[in-house]
């Protein structure tokens, strides 16, 4: 992961991590976030969840702003070698997987 660095990345492990370690290995990884962004678009959308996919990550979150401006989380699992959309979460980011998880999604309070 020293080339691709995601928005987020969750760990399988978490007991074990190592704060002084640089380079994650990718049986280490549970999740990658990517927050799409102005200038990073086809980079977050096409490029680094091939990458991440090559890599084993079992499963890619990519984070899109909502015409209301609150986040659209569109949740991918590894199948095959390749991602595929399991489900897109709006307005409330809930799923099982890789971890238990049940947040409202809203827009930033001005």
């Amino acid at each position: 992961m020293s080339e691709r660095r995601p928005s987020q990345t969750s760990f399988m492990h978490a007991h074990a991590f190592d704060w002084d370690k640089s380079v994650l290995l990718p049986d280490e990884i549970a999740l990658v976030a990517e927050v799409v962004t102005p200038g990073s678009e086809e980079q977050d959308r096409y490029v680094k969840p091939i990458i991440y996919a090559a890599m084993g990550i079992p499963t890619f979150w990519l984070v899109e702003r909502g015409a209301d401006d609150a986040p659209i989380v569109h949740e991918h699992q590894r199948f095959g070698g390749v991602y595929q959309l399991k489900r897109t979460h709006i307005g409330r980011l809930k799923t099982e997987v890789p971890f238990p998880i049940d947040i409202p999604l809203a827009a930033p309070k001005p």
